[in-house]
């Protein structure tokens, strides 16, 4: 009788992938990445105009992205530091739940 229950089978299941590039140029013809590339999604992307290829910045530029990664770098170190505090506070705070637990 377990025969008729019985079956054999072989399921072969393939899957394709498919990826879209756009790919963008700069043209020699003097046409800069601001011409050709939304600032949105380089900013999106987090991508640095320095870091695009064949982008040179002059002495001012230079000057105003040092003063923005050093701002930056402060107001990283500012949070950093207001959370350190918050946890301590955190933990003195049930030190002091903990010891007022154990007089009572």
């Amino acid at each position: 009788m377990g025969r008729f229950f019985k079956s054999n089978s072989t399921n072969i299941e393939t899957n394709n992938l498919i990826i879209f590039i756009t790919a963008k140029t700069l043209n020699p013809d003097g046409s800069t990445y601001r011409d050709i590339v939304d600032p949105r999604v380089l900013d999106q992307m987090e991508i640095l105009p320095s870091e695009l290829p064949g982008y040179q910045m002059n002495h001012e530029e230079q000057a105003q992205l040092k003063q923005l990664e050093q701002y930056r770098i402060n107001s990283s170190r500012g949070q950093a530091s207001a959370m350190r505090k918050a946890r301590l506070k955190a933990i003195e705070k049930k030190k002091r739940k903990a010891t007022k637990a154990e007089g009572n």
